[in-house]
């Protein structure tokens, strides 16, 4: 994982594993970067900032420490406080996971959205993230449905459909239409076209949207063979990028 400091607070870009995708890093930086700025309190003196930099192997101590409220400097306020003992349990969940040290990430992770309201969604994430890995998919399933509810204004969003729509295909139509310029998306639409290469709709979406080296491809395709099956706006796309 990295571990950057963006403004008044912790961003950290996790390295998580995920079906068949490997963007998950992409989303979970925007959603924070955009957040970070909530976080009012005076990060100068916050301890777990500091460890940021450090290894996982000398930083987990710490962390347990402060996570546990057993350390933490005389010069702090008790919200600083507050804040660090939540930032620490979310950077040792990340790297307990990092080492699939699952039961333990969990237990920092529990109810830790309440604490941490700026990156609930993405706490909410690993939780259900740690209920795949050990085989409770219904349990991971609530979690995904709970982000869908509770934070639909969230980057968290577009990943919980994606995970969603293995068991119910309408929750992928959802994402596509309406977050078309998603990585999740575009890995839908690659997998459709892996099951029907004539879906003129995934091939337009990755015109609009893929930024692989394919993407002139995908444009000579639709330009050569679905030509009769595009819209004003589809040539539009086409000819953007050309």
């Amino acid at each position: 994982s990295i571990y950057l400091l963006l403004g008044s607070g912790l961003v950290l870009l996790a390295s998580v594993c995920l079906i068949g995708v490997v963007f998950q890093g992409f989303d979970r930086f925007e959603e924070w970067k955009s957040t970070a700025a909530k976080e009012e309190l005076n990060n100068n003196n916050s301890q777990v900032l500091s460890l940021a930099f450090r290894s996982v192997q000398q930083r987990e101590s710490h962390l347990k420490a402060i996570a546990s409220g057993k350390k933490h400097s005389e010069d702090l306020s008790s919200g600083l406080k507050y804040l660090d003992r939540a930032r620490a349990r979310y950077m040792l969940a990340s790297d307990l996971l990092q080492y699939n040290r699952l039961s333990e990430a969990l237990q920092q992770l529990n109810n830790l959205e309440k604490e941490y309201t700026t990156l609930a969604p993405q706490i909410l994430l690993k939780r259900a993230e740690i209920y795949q890995s050990l085989k409770q998919i219904d349990r991971a399933k609530e979690i995904w449905q709970q982000i869908l509810m509770d934070y639909p204004d969230s980057g968290a969003i577009a990943q919980a459909f994606y995970q969603l729509g293995f068991f119910d295909p309408k929750n992928w139509d959802e994402l596509v239409t309406r977050y078309p310029y998603s990585p999740y998306a575009q890995a839908i639409a690659r997998q459709r076209l892996a099951k029907n290469p004539d879906r003129v709709d995934a091939l337009v979406l990755l015109a609009r949207y893929n930024q692989e080296e394919d993407t002139t491809a995908i444009k000579d395709r639709l330009v050569l063979e679905y030509s009769d099956k595009l819209k004003q706006e589809d040539w539009e796309s086409i000819a953007f990028g050309y």
